[in-house]
């Protein structure tokens, strides 16, 4: 909901200063109590506020404004019933006081009282027809209620009072998409991302839609997006999305629910999802990618030889699959299985030569073989075709620490840690400050 105090009360905010320092002693005056209370709400003291708006109210007891910010201090802490009752008061004694009906409208959507929050936004719409919060959350409201054209109009009113209000632009887009409206509501989730560029759900919104009409490659591109900018936020989503359509085995949200949880480290529930994927059989591209992070998955929680057979199982149903290889091959380095590590990794190359994590784990590898020179060159060929991967910064500093060029180190070591930081690693960040401190510690600077 788009809560805000009255105009009354903005009001105050802007002109308290001006009395505040010749009247803040008279105790007798509610316009006094009214502003302190004013002063308070807008620093989040709301109980405190609240004695305010008290005094205020019992000094004047026709107090429309005092009321109207009392029941907005209430619905801050909670108190919606109380909140309510002060709308009620306020709108009594003041019957044109259109904030106090908006604020009304808005306990009573938060009540699940849909047509009864509606009938007080009109109210508040006829009083005050420029305000366009009002008509956001009249829409919010009629989308509830499934009146679609409905919703679209304010919508309609709030864009044309804001143009650069990201929220309507995703909203009305919701809104026409269950219309069936699908290449409009795609055009409202492109201008809501162009307003916002961190919009997961507008990214999800535009993911599904896409995924709908058949446009996949499109509909991953939306969904990464929303994972990489809000994994707990993109699970959220789908989490609604399967609750919402429990008989609709659709693979997207499962699929992609993994993966964030992937991101997020939830493993074990990934798998989970990833399980689904698969028993949904979908076709083998789709099948052996669920294969490929149902095998992560299981790396990630130790099942070493369960995660080699899945990635055994997405070989064989996508042979040219270059990212199973890279991983099997990591897995197998992992079991100490080096020159069958090698093989896989040397295969991903072959498959996909500009590969900057296959040229990473080779370099792994080969640290481990004790072939310093050669894990120096995959790591520069995984930088050359990656500048970000702040890892392969890392091992390449530590190679360059075993061959003595630790002033070449020190420079990776910075560059990674300058990396991690900007992709707000912080697990990361803190390992490369141990790596740089041990450096120290042993007299390398």
């Amino acid at each position: 909901m788009k809560y805000i105090l009255g105009s009354t009360v903005l009001l105050v905010f802007l002109t308290a200063g001006c009395f505040f320092w010749y009247k803040w002693n008279v105790t007798n005056d509610p316009k006094v109590h009214y502003n302190r209370g004013v002063e308070k709400g807008r620093l989040g003291q709301y109980a405190d506020a609240l004695e305010n708006f008290d005094i205020a109210i019992q000094l004047k007891p026709d107090f429309a404004d005092a009321y109207h910010a009392r029941g907005i201090g209430k619905a801050r802490l909670g108190q919606y019933a109380d909140a309510l009752e002060n709308f009620d008061i306020a709108i009594q004694l003041k019957p044109d006081f259109a904030d106090a009906y908006h604020a009304r409208g808005i306990e009573k959507a938060r009540l699940g009282q849909h047509e009864a929050a509606i009938s007080d936004y009109d109210t508040a719409i006829q009083l005050k027809p420029d305000f366009a919060d009002i008509y956001y959350n009249r829409a919010v409201e009629k989308a509830k209620l499934n009146l679609h054209k409905a919703a679209i109009s304010d919508y309609d009113k709030v864009i044309h009072l804001k143009p650069n209000d990201a929220e309507a632009h995703r909203g009305r887009g919701l809104e026409k998409a269950k219309l069936n409206l699908s290449k409009e509501a795609i055009s409202d989730f492109d201008t809501a991302i162009r307003l916002k560029p961190d919009f997961v759900e507008a990214y999800l919104d535009r993911g599904t839609e896409k995924a709908l009409r058949g446009q996949l490659e499109a509909a991953n591109t939306n969904f990464l997006a929303a994972i990489r900018l809000n994994a707990e936020k993109t699970v959220t989503y789908f989490d609604t999305f399967i609750e919402r359509n429990p008989k609709f085995k659709f693979l997207s949200p499962y699929h992609y629910r993994g993966i964030a949880r992937l991101a997020l480290g939830h493993y074990a529930a990934a798998l989970l999802d990833f399980d689904t994927v698969i028993q949904l059989k979908p076709q083998p591209p789709f099948l052996a990618q669920a294969y490929l992070n149902k095998g992560t998955a299981n790396m990630k929680l130790g099942k070493h030889f369960d995660a080699l057979l899945d990635y055994d199982t997405a070989i064989k149903l996508a042979p040219d699959f270059f990212e199973a290889y890279d991983n099997r091959g990591a897995v197998k380095g992992l079991l100490g299985q080096y020159d069958d590590a090698l093989t896989d990794h040397n295969t991903a190359i072959r498959l996909k030569p500009d590969f900057a994590d296959a040229y990473y784990n080779r370099g792994e590898i080969k640290i481990k073989l004790r072939q310093y020179a050669a894990a120096l060159a995959d790591f520069d060929t995984a930088i050359q075709h990656n500048p970000g991967h702040a890892k392969a910064y890392h091992e390449r500093g530590l190679v360059k620490v075993l061959l003595r060029r630790t002033w070449e180190a020190k420079q990776d070591f910075q560059t990674a840690l300058k990396l991690a930081i900007q992709a707000g690693d912080a697990e990361f960040k803190n390992h490369i400050e141990n790596t740089l401190r041990l450096l120290q510690k042993n007299g390398i600077k």
